[in-house]
């Protein structure tokens, strides 16, 4: 009995480092296993950082699941290049929109009653600085123009496509968008204020 006791103590003195260093590498698998998941949390942290906007984006845009934005804009000011025929500067322009489909009516540069249907697209929001209230976004507005006739370098039937950039700065709500209408005699500057819902 004695012997055999021997004997087990014997074969588990030979064991024991075996053991331990079974233990220890499983150990080590372990902690090489979890700070690879630990880098995969990492990596995808930073694709999900990189995957977001900048970070001045105060709105994305592209958001389907965002709200409809209704908004309203007047124009207030319009600058013709070339001022020789006495264009109409007065544009008395009322615009409504509903999630980026827009129309307007304004007195074009011949006092002619002018109609614009169409769709804005636009750059996301981007702060001023860490200030996320102000921001400044960019804008093209294209459609369709009623009211302009022979006045039109293209006309189908009274009908005229348009096109123009604007670029906006605004706070919250509000925004003033300034925008350039190209022509045959220069173009036209324009500016509208926008406040939306």
């Amino acid at each position: 009995m004695g012997r055999l006791f021997g004997y087990l103590v014997a074969v588990g003195l030979l064991l024991l480092p075996t053991v331990a260093m079974a233990a220890a590498s499983s150990d080590e698998h372990a902690a090489v296993a979890s700070s690879d998941e630990y880098a995969s949390v990492l990596s995808s942290d930073e694709y999900a950082a990189e995957d977001s906007s900048d970070e001045l984006a105060v709105e994305d845009t592209s958001d389907a699941t965002a709200p409809k934005e209704i908004s309203v804009m007047v124009g207030f000011f319009a600058k013709h290049v070339d001022q020789s025929d006495d264009p109409n500067e007065d544009l008395n322009m009322v615009v409504v929109s509903y999630d980026n489909y827009v129309v307007s009516r304004y007195i074009n540069t011949w006092d002619d009653t002018t109609y614009f249907g169409g769709k804005r697209f636009s750059t996301n929001k981007y702060a001023f600085f860490s200030n996320r209230n102000f921001f400044f976004q960019g804008s093209l507005y294209a459609g369709l123009l009623y009211g302009y006739g022979n006045n039109a370098a293209i006309n189908i039937k009274g009908i005229a496509p348009a096109m123009f950039p604007t670029i906006g700065v605004g706070y919250q709500n509000t925004s003033l968008e300034m925008a350039y209408v190209p022509t045959p005699s220069g173009g036209v500057f324009l500016s509208f204020f926008r406040y939306s819902f």
